[in-house]
């Protein structure tokens, strides 16, 4: 708990050589929620897309992306991409722009990052995210770590308004179901959705029974 919830935290990957990502943290923070610590989930990803998965020349959106692990590592792992991080936590935004900054470098991120606020299910939110990857021939890949949460429905008087029980799961994926299609339907082209996901409670397969009806999913092994 205490690297978890550490103010710095350190990773390192296969295939960044002599690259460490550095993340800062500050758990709850001005009133931040979840995403203002790394979950596990995230650097499951990060080492994932960085070794198995073509990045170069594409335009990929992370939905949740907190203070952004995932999105540095497809920065600097991929030439002449363009990252969209988003998040509907816009309080994390300022943490989330000097890890950015930190790990690739002011004109790097004016090249190639944007950070976007997007609350699920919001569609004037979900269109701009869209847009931004217009000039790039639509959306390619869909990024998203330990994002498949929602609160208890028993526990009263939660006042985290992203992660609403009976509610949560239902937003998230019509989210990944709306940038999929208007993508296609625009671009002619399906973006691949990559989701990294650790089971915590029995209620999250509710999101995944969603999921299988929309989309061709399968498990990636180990």
């Amino acid at each position: 708990k205490q690297t978890f919830l550490a103010p710095t935290r350190i990773f390192e990957f296969s295939n960044l050589k002599k690259r460490r990502v550095k993340i800062k943290q500050e758990y709850k923070a001005n009133g931040a929620g979840l995403g203002s610590a790394v979950w596990d989930g995230s650097f499951v990803l990060s080492e994932y897309m960085q070794r198995e998965v073509d990045v170069n020349k594409k335009c990929i959106v992370e939905v949740g992306c907190g203070l952004g692990l995932v999105s540095v590592v497809l920065g600097m792992s991929g030439e002449e991409n363009f990252i969209i991080a988003t998040d509907g936590d816009s309080k994390l935004f300022p943490l989330l722009k000097k890890n950015f900054e930190h790990n690739l470098g002011t004109k790097k991120v004016n090249e190639k990052i944007a950070i976007q606020k997007l609350k699920w299910g919001n569609f004037s939110e979900m269109d701009l995210v869209i847009d931004k990857c217009k000039e790039k021939n639509g959306i390619d890949l869909i990024v998203a770590a330990d994002v498949v949460f929602e609160h208890d429905p028993k526990k009263k008087n939660v006042k985290d308004g992203l992660h609403l029980a009976n509610a949560t799961f239902r937003l998230l994926h019509d989210t990944l179901e709306y940038l999929s299609r208007q993508t296609n339907k625009v671009h002619g082209k399906v973006p691949k959705i990559y989701l990294a996901y650790k089971q915590r409670y029995s209620r999250e397969g509710s999101f995944f029974a969603l999921a299988k009806k929309s989309f061709h999913a399968s498990i990636v092994p180990r």
